[in-house]
């Protein structure tokens, strides 16, 4: 997820959120200013009708065990440390990360 547009993240929230449902294996990967979402304490923007944020539904993901990291610029290039992320973030290790997108049973969706 890297998009700074909150209804995009919520819906992308709430796909993953269906995915993990119907039993899949979600893994979630944010990075630019989307990355603001784990961080402790950003701004929630609610939406209708259920009033939920993208970061209630991301906390629930994290909750029902999907892996959740950040990129590797973000921390650095933001003045933040570890320390501000959410709890059950972490920081993505590129080399892993290639890994899984070229797995052919990898399913990749982009917001």
């Amino acid at each position: 997820v890297t998009t700074e547009d909150s209804m995009t993240q919520l819906m992308s929230m709430v796909l993953a959120t269906q995915a993990k449902k119907q039993g899949a294996n979600v893994e979630v990967l944010f990075c630019g200013k989307a990355g603001d979402l784990v961080i402790k304490g950003s701004k929630e923007v609610t939406f209708k009708p259920k009033g939920m944020s993208p970061q209630m539904l991301l906390n629930n993901l994290i909750k029902g065990g999907a892996m959740v990291e950040l990129c590797p610029p973000y921390l650095p290039n933001t003045g933040k440390t570890k320390a501000d992320l959410i709890s059950g973030v972490g920081i993505a290790k590129p080399p892993m990360v290639a890994k899984k997108l070229i797995d052919e049973d990898t399913k990749i969706l982009s917001y």
